[in-house]
């Protein structure tokens, strides 16, 4: 697997939902922002081998193969600020 290869740009992906949630009246800024940290979190849950639910699409997991070497277990923990907004349901 080539790991030097640059990521095909496909019509969509992040920019798309950036511009489907600008649909909804937020501006660019915040709608860009929203979607940075859902994927931030999302990115960090897989990190700590958690599930990330995805409604009306499913379940992304982390599955770790067998005859790799695994990485060493890391402590996962979310920065306070992004607790709270959790918590809160605040973003």
């Amino acid at each position: 697997m080539n790991l030097n290869r640059k990521p095909v740009k496909t019509p969509g992906g992040k920019r798309r939902i950036v511009r489907d949630v600008m649909t909804r009246g937020f501006t660019q800024r915040k709608a860009a922002k929203a979607v940075d940290t859902v994927f931030r979190l999302m990115r960090e849950a897989l990190s700590c081998h958690e599930p990330v639910e995805l409604p009306h699409i499913g379940t992304l997991e982390v599955r770790i193969r067998d005859g790799r070497p695994k990485k060493r277990e890391q402590a996962c923990s979310l920065p306070e600020k992004d607790r709270r907004n959790l918590e809160s349901g605040v973003s």
